[in-house]
């Protein structure tokens, strides 16, 4: 059979390249043409579908494979084409997808992966599939060449399920370590020491296994990003809802990368998390409970809250000038909206803008930028009498 392959991600590039030291004859289509110069590659991919007879794709989210497969190619292109969609989506999608391609006499599988590049380039990924059994048995020694084990399930949208709830669970495993490592050095104890430790101890995991030297090392180069956990968990919160259902601990673990995405974390592998996790004021209750006051609108008690977090931080922490500035826009929303003070709470909000410049170029849990830019909307609004109280600057 004729095999294709879109999308030269991370991942995809580590599976096209096993695939190809196992002898598989396989051309390539990426949207970003540079990525597919060293392998057989079509510029345009409606010429790989038409002279494919299997089409694997992992690309980036389920809007992307939407657009990808109605919207980009031809529909004549699909049929008695196999396209085996390893992208993990999300649940509602796998379940119209289906039924889209088999209307056009396409044969789609859902297909999520386990593991990522280093399991990917030992040919030791994970597959969940679902699909005709018969065509599956038809592309089976293909999938073999990339993975260790396959599960098939006859049930459409099970494998999709699977890999949400494998996910959630990472998110989890993931947290609570590097959080454990974070906490044991504020308490004085080396990372070294606790990672040793954890490894000896109930606290192994194959996770902290593979990740030990990322965070030892501080290098988060991707194998599994950031934002795609965080896309993933936002999937596996639709899929809960679906079936009416409830997670205590989702919400923390998608605050947690969220505010590594608003840190400019996004690319990083999901280890990463650890330059959030270990920064104390980012984590402390003052600083949540500040927040959390300011988005109610009660603005003098959010200033009290984070000042008291000021007061607390030492004078030689780069990030003292950045809570007062959060501080200052507490005040000016209180001068404002309470003391009626339009005068003054523009000075108050020029005096946090001052601040901010200082942090355009540091990794924070806000878009600085974005921040900079609502204070000027604010003052704008200001000097033409509006009201701000449901204009929020703060960007978490």
């Amino acid at each position: 059979m004729r095999i294709g392959f879109v999308g030269l991600g991370n991942l995809g590039k580590a599976i096209v390249d096993r695939m190809i030291s196992q002898n598989v004859d396989i051309w390539v289509y990426n949207r970003t043409i540079e990525k597919a110069r060293n392998y057989n590659h079509y510029k345009e991919p409606n010429d790989l579908f038409k002279n494919s007879d299997v089409v694997f794709i992992i690309i980036r989210d389920s809007k992307a494979v939407e657009e990808f497969l109605f919207n980009t190619i031809d529909s004549k292109h699909l049929q008695n084409k196999i396209i085996i969609d390893m992208t993990t989506n999300s649940y509602d999608f796998v379940i119209y997808a289906h039924e889209k391609l088999k209307n056009l006499n396409a044969y789609y599988f859902e297909a999520p992966l386990l593991g990522s590049i280093p399991a990917a380039q030992t040919g030791s990924l994970v597959m969940l599939i679902s699909g005709d059994f018969e065509i599956y048995k038809k592309i089976e020694e293909i999938i073999k060449t990339f993975t260790r084990k396959i599960y098939y399930f006859s049930e459409i949208g099970k494998p999709t399920k699977i890999k949400l709830l494998n996910n959630f669970a990472l998110a989890g495993i993931s947290q609570t370590l590097i959080e454990t490592i974070s906490i044991a050095q504020h308490m004085g104890i080396e990372k070294e020491v606790i990672i040793d430790i954890l490894l000896n101890g109930a606290g192994r995991s194959y996770f902290l296994e593979i990740k030990k030297d990322k965070i030892l090392n501080e290098d988060f180069s991707p194998q599994f990003s950031i934002e795609l956990l965080y896309k993933d968990l936002n999937y596996f919160d639709e899929l809960i809802k679906k079936f009416h259902l409830y997670s205590t601990v989702l919400e923390p673990f998608k605050n947690t990368l969220k505010k590594a995405i608003n840190s400019n974390y996004s690319s990083m592998d999901i280890s990463g998390i650890y330059l959030v996790l270990r920064e104390k004021i980012f984590n402390d209750e003052k600083f949540i409970n500040g927040l959390r006051l300011f988005e109610t609108g009660n603005y003098f008690q959010a200033h009290e809250v984070l000042e008291e977090l000021w007061r607390e931080i030492p004078q030689d922490n780069k990030y003292k000038n950045f809570i007062k500035a959060l501080i200052q826009i507490c005040a000016g929303y209180y001068k404002y909206i309470e003391q009626k003070n339009p005068q003054g709470a523009k000075k108050i909000f020029k005096n946090a803008r001052n601040y901010l410049l200082n942090y355009v170029n540091e990794n924070v849990i806000m878009d600085v930028k974005e921040i900079i830019k609502n204070i000027d909307e604010v003052i704008n609004m200001i000097e033409n009498n509006e009201d701000i109280s449901g204009f929020k600057i703060l960007v978490l």
